[in-house]
């Protein structure tokens, strides 16, 4: 199903796709079991439908008991921009009691999965953080601004050279870019740990042929010492839909 769904966070109708289980129904009175549901984000350049327009994602919905919701973020690096819309408390707040309101999902923690790859690898992994009563298990693939600290503060020659990045920090986080704690990973997840809150179950991966792939090793060796329950594995795979693919398919065999 794709369409659009109205948000009062955003003040607008937005894009948003749903993939359901293969004896999916609307009625609470004709589903008897809840689903799980998994909320799967897209990366700089997608969309809400990038997920089943480049993978086999549908396949997999219709063989398990989650529902898959989709939504769109645009280039926020789902944050609640300086200047923009407030994604991130739409996804993290407002889009789980908007799929309560309308589909039979637990109530449970550990069946509400958040996804996502490359910049919505850092957004479902700032959700799950953030969150960590919301979201029981966080799906992280080739994830982006895992030391949003260090991306913000130290490349700013790197920043100026790409307008276009340059353009969504500024409009994420302001033009001074300005850095808040509370976009940062690692700070999230050290307040779980001070909090004393139940930490949700991480799942990242990463190709061995990413861009990305020395963030991530560092980023999995700070969170091992932090989270519990937190797993880091390596595929062979670029930064492109192939890889998305197959670590979505890796990871759900993971979980399930």
């Amino acid at each position: 199903m794709r369409g659009t769904v109205q948000s009062s966070v955003l003040g607008m109708d937005t894009g948003i796709t749903i993939v359901g289980p293969g004896d999916f129904h609307f009625s609470y009175r004709e589903q008897k079991k809840p689903y799980k549901i998994g909320i799967v984000l897209h990366g700089l350049y997608g969309n809400h439908g990038s997920w089943t327009d480049n993978t086999m994602l549908p396949v997999y919905g219709e063989k398990s008991n989650i529902l898959f919701v989709m939504p769109e973020a645009g280039r926020s690096f789902y944050t609640d921009m300086a200047y923009g819309l407030d994604y991130f408390t739409y996804i993290s707040e407002e889009l789980p009691k908007l799929c309560r309101q309308l589909f039979h999902i637990s109530d449970n923690r550990n069946d509400r999965i958040i996804i996502g790859g490359s910049m919505g690898g850092y957004g479902a992994l700032k959700c799950a953080l953030s969150k960590p009563d919301m979201f029981g298990v966080c799906l992280a693939f080739s994830s982006v601004c895992q030391f949003l600290k260090k991306d913000i503060l130290e490349n700013e020659n790197k920043l100026l050279a790409d307008q276009r990045i340059l353009k969504d920090f500024q409009a994420a986080f302001g033009p001074e870019l300005n850095y808040k704690k509370e976009d940062d990973l690692l700070w999230l997840a050290d307040q779980i740990k001070k909090q004393q809150k139940k930490f949700p179950r991480i799942y990242t991966l990463c190709g061995t042929e990413d861009p990305y792939l020395q963030d991530n090793r560092q980023f999995a060796a700070e969170m091992s010492q932090r989270i519990p329950d937190f797993s880091y594995k390596e595929i062979e795979g670029k930064h492109d839909w192939q890889f998305f693919n197959k670590a979505l398919e890796v990871s759900l065999s993971h979980i399930l």
